[in-house]
């Protein structure tokens, strides 16, 4: 998402109290996050659509523990009371510069694996 939505989105977010009005502001948000996300899967289709389906697994695995294992994981820290939302507000906000090298660097190898075929 572009910077200058992020606070008048967050503020947005901090106002939602009903699940309507978070289903709307998650459809909002995914207008902005899809052409982030969905490379991957039209890469991954054109493969399944020549039948290269032993091909396409192992990256459509890889991808998708990539991108929702994280919700996963803070998901289960707050449901068995391991850490609040604001700790990991807290956490991610301090950390986001490198969790988006660690992420660029992984989605580079797994481009360049796939380029060479070495997955």
């Amino acid at each position: 998402m572009p910077m200058m939505f992020r606070p008048k989105v967050q503020q947005i977010l901090a106002r939602v109290t009903s699940p309507l009005g978070a289903f709307g502001l998650g459809m909002f948000v995914t207008l902005f996050l899809l052409p982030c996300t969905i490379g991957p899967y039209v890469i991954l289709g054109g493969m399944l659509s020549y039948g290269e389906f032993a091909g396409a697994l192992p990256y459509l695995t890889v991808y998708n523990l990539i991108f929702v294992l994280p919700m996963v994981v803070i998901i289960l820290l707050v449901f068995f009371g391991s850490k609040s939302i604001k700790q990991i507000t807290e956490w991610r906000e301090k950390n986001v510069k490198v969790m988006h090298l660690i992420i660029g660097i992984i989605f580079i190898l797994l481009g360049v694996s796939m380029f060479f075929g070495l997955f």
